[in-house]
């Protein structure tokens, strides 16, 4: 029993580990905010980009983000309202079997595989995030006019964002 337990400690290091390196990468990035919150009971980030000025700024209210966690041994990626609010849509593996293996056909060894999926993470946030907001406010200008209030904006969105939106895409 003892084991099992070193075992899954083991395992919590190390995933905690990914998550450190991707904070220390993504800190670092211009146009990209990161929150950590490594010291919780389930160990996260939360990422925030700028958005382009072509988005309302009702959309930026809502504080859309991408929250960088791990499932089992994986880490994965979901969007979420806030960093402590409500996730929205599925959560979505950032160590893509096809990708890893891709690598390794070129040559690269499963460490330097990874290591080039996690130089990759700014980059796909940030298109990730920004294809999200396009999609979003695409579909609230289709539904609002000129005159409509702000609260009722918000209302719009605060919809869409709530009927377990799904991007519809990977980062």
């Amino acid at each position: 029993m003892e084991y099992f337990k070193e075992y899954l400690e083991k395992k919590d290091k190390e995933n905690k580990k990914k998550l450190e390196d991707i904070f220390e990468l993504l800190k670092r990035v211009e146009g990209i905010k990161v929150l950590e919150y490594l010291s919780y009971e389930v160990p996260y980030l939360f990422v925030r980009t700028q958005v382009g000025k072509h988005i309302s700024p009702a959309l930026v209210d809502l504080d859309l983000g991408v929250k960088i966690f791990n499932a089992g041994n994986k880490l994965v990626y979901r969007l979420q309202q806030g960093p402590k609010g409500i996730q929205i849509g599925p959560s979505k593996t950032i160590e893509d079997p096809d990708e890893i293996e891709d690598y390794i056909e070129q040559g690269k060894s499963e460490q330097e595989a990874y290591n080039e999926i996690f130089r990759q993470v700014p980059k796909k946030v940030k298109k990730f995030l920004r294809r999200v907001y396009e999609n979003i406010n695409s579909q609230v200008r289709g539904k609002t006019n000129i005159d409509m209030d702000a609260e009722k904006y918000k209302q719009i969105l605060n919809s869409i964002l709530t009927a377990k939106f799904d991007p519809g895409f990977k980062m």
